[in-house]
């Protein structure tokens, strides 16, 4: 799972991925989680799975371990990517709903002087 949107992305031993809503429902041999800090207040969860032939080894277990610790900063790097965007679409509708109100003040400040001029 990946900040509050709650997608799970999983790539199997064939080379083909996917993208999902939901956890993973199949059938599992095994599977190994591992939880990561992202930032101060995000998490995510690594779960590498095994769905056929024999359980994790513990040289598969040091390997996820190491995966983990390699994986996480390109996760806090997706994550302050996401930040950055929402907050650039934040400030983008901040600034059409300003240049309406500039546009509107300006309009009636033209009319008034026209008013004004006419008087």
């Amino acid at each position: 799972m990946f900040s509050k949107s709650n997608f799970y992305y999983r790539y199997h031993d064939d080379g083909s991925d996917v993208t999902a809503t939901t956890e993973y429902q199949g059938e599992m041999v095994d599977y190994s989680r591992h939880a990561v800090l992202l930032g101060s207040s995000g998490m995510a969860e690594l779960r590498f799975i095994r769905t056929h032939g024999s359980r994790f080894t513990p040289q598969d277990c040091t390997l996820f371990n190491w995966l983990t610790r390699i994986i996480t900063p390109v996760l806090q790097s997706w994550l302050n990517d996401e930040e950055q965007q929402v907050a650039l679409r934040l400030l983008e509708k901040d600034r059409d709903h300003h240049r309406v109100l500039v546009d509107i003040t300006n309009a009636v400040l033209s009319h008034l002087e026209s008013r004004r001029s006419d008087c």
